[in-house]
Parts: structure tokens; C-alpha cells; sequence
């Protein structure tokens, strides 16, 4: 007599994995749709804040006066400028149409020491998806970003 060895899944078997895979996808598909925005806002703000710092220690290399230049602050897109050279433009809607700017300064400004030329604080708010980040640029040239 002939003994089969049973290889493989029964077809009863692949449908309940699939219904159990199925059912955990529907509970989970939410919570990481509504993160999704949240890390487009926190990319959005840590590269601000990375060009604001990169602008600081390129007026320090550079000998010369470095700027950020928020002059359309409805397109959400910012200018990286060494004299009338422009080094980078960013724009906030690569990471989502609904990100923007809350009254941001016209432009930052460091001198070749790396302090700015503001005699007080500059603040520039991301917002997006009723959340906000804050990048604090103090006049001793300090950089602080922030969730509010």
C-alpha cells in the first residue's frame, strides 16, 4: 500500500490566514493614514531647520553674509541665498500640498560670525494638519526647532 505524504496548505487554510492577514490590515490601515501628515509636517520642519543651520555655517565658511528668504510665503517655498548667489530653494509642498508657513519673517539673515542681524529672536511656523512646529532662530545664532 501506497502512503502519500500531504505537502502544502489546504485551501481552507490559505482562507483563514488571508481573512486573518485581511481583518489586521482594516484595523491598522487607519492609524498609519492619519501618521502619514504628521511625518510629512516633521520632515517639512527639520529641513528648515537644517538650511537655517546650514546657512549659519556657510556665512562662517563663506567669510560672508548667508540669508534665508521667505519672500512668497503662501507657496511655501523659501530661498538659501550667499550674496546674490542662490544656493537652494525649498519648497514645503514635496512633502504635502497643506503645509505652510504661519507669518514667517521676510528673511534671516547670519553675518560671517554666525549671529544674525536681527536684534531679537526670529520664529518660522510650520503648520499643517492642525499641528505646528516652531524653528526659533536666537540673535547669538542658536537654532531651536519644536513641536507646539
Amino acid at each position: 500500500m501506497k502512503y502519500f505524504s500531504k505537502k502544502g496548505f489546504t485551501l481552507v487554510e490559505l482562507m483563514t490566514s488571508l481573512s486573518i492577514v485581511s481583518v489586521m490590515m482594516a484595523v491598522s490601515l487607519p492609524g498609519i493614514l492619519s501618521w502619514i501628515p504628521e511625518k510629512q509636517l516633521r520632515s517639512a520642519s527639520r529641513e528648515l531647520h537644517d538650511n537655517i543651520q546650514y546657512a549659519r555655517i556657510y556665512a562662517i565658511k563663506a567669510g560672508q553674509d548667508c540669508y534665508l528668504d521667505f519672500n512668497e510665503p503662501n507657496t511655501g517655498q523659501y530661498t538659501l541665498s550667499l550674496n546674490s548667489k542662490t544656493l537652494k530653494i525649498a519648497d514645503l509642498s514635496k512633502y504635502n500640498d497643506h503645509l505652510q508657513f504661519d507669518d514667517p519673517p521676510e528673511r534671516i539673515t547670519f553675518r560671517s560670525n554666525g549671529i544674525t542681524r536681527s536684534n531679537e529672536k526670529t520664529e518660522v511656523k510650520v503648520t499643517g494638519g492642525g499641528k505646528s512646529y516652531r524653528t526659533t532662530v536666537f540673535v547669538s545664532g542658536a537654532i531651536k526647532l519644536e513641536e507646539l
